[in-house]
């Protein structure tokens, strides 16, 4: 995105001030150097961890009872709450928040929106649609439930495992994708957040998820064959059809990345 408009034709499309990619590329340069890469990351406890300045902690149990400034929700395109996560959420905040969700329609996949959270202890909930019908998105409606929580000026946020209910995501696909959106959001600078934690539904899940998220915070986990880094592929066209991730790993000829 950077070098596009870089190498625009048209002058004005260009940057017309040097400072301002010197500052992307300086950015990009702290967070890839590998010796930060290695100090960011401290283990505190078994499920506790720091990473930068954000607290991160993982734990089993009902994400309806935390107290954050943002309870993420595990959404559908319909954007009811009548499964899982988001049924606990509704049953504790209120049928409100479910009404709020749903008042501007079906939401596409990868998308986040934000509502009010009733009577839960917090401020606001936010729906992120990660996955429907066997098709998952789940990095992408992370990154984008945490840019959502930037833009809201949230410094604590709760996540649970997205995608793993009636989706069918398994644990460790959701640990890495979750978790790797999370340590790339934190490297690359300018995020609010001080505290995330990450509930899940049991012990057996949790322990599940650790094994993968802790490779993952470390910048070791293996990537899956398509993995989804959530960012936007704007090169490409726009079609209900199309894919939900931008795939990283497989390359076609000279090297070129395909999407």
């Amino acid at each position: 995105h950077l070098l596009r408009g870089l190498l625009a034709k048209r002058k004005e499309d260009r940057p017309q001030d040097l400072c301002e990619p010197a500052t992307h590329f300086a950015t990009l340069s702290s967070a890839l150097r590998p010796w930060r890469e290695h100090d960011a990351l401290a283990v505190l406890g078994k499920n506790h961890f720091r990473f930068l300045d954000c607290e991160i902690s993982l734990r089993a149990g009902d994400i309806a009872d935390e107290e954050v400034d943002g309870i993420v929700s595990s959404a559908n395109y319909e954007m009811t709450m009548r499964r899982g996560v988001s049924e606990s959420l509704r049953q504790r905040g209120g049928d409100e928040i479910e009404k709020e969700a749903m008042k501007d329609g079906d939401r596409a996949l990868g998308e986040c929106v934000a509502t009010g959270a009733g009577s839960l202890h917090a401020e606001h909930v936010l729906h992120a649609v990660s996955a429907w019908n066997g098709t998952s998105c789940v990095g992408r409606a992370t990154e984008r439930a945490l840019a959502l929580a930037d833009r809201l000026g949230l410094r604590t946020l709760a996540f649970p495992a997205l995608g793993t209910g009636a989706a069918h995501v398994s644990i460790e696909t959701c640990a890495n994708s979750m978790v790797t959106a999370l340590r790339w959001r934190l490297a690359l600078g300018g995020s609010r957040l001080k505290k995330v934690s990450l509930v899940l539904g049991d012990e057996a899940k949790l322990a599940a998820f650790r094994e993968v998220a802790v490779e993952a915070l470390r910048g070791t986990a293996e990537p899956p064959r398509a993995m989804d880094l959530g960012l936007p592929d704007d090169l490409a066209k726009v079609t209900p059809e199309g894919a939900t991730f931008i795939d990283a790993a497989s390359r076609g000829s000279g090297g070129k990345t395909q999407t």
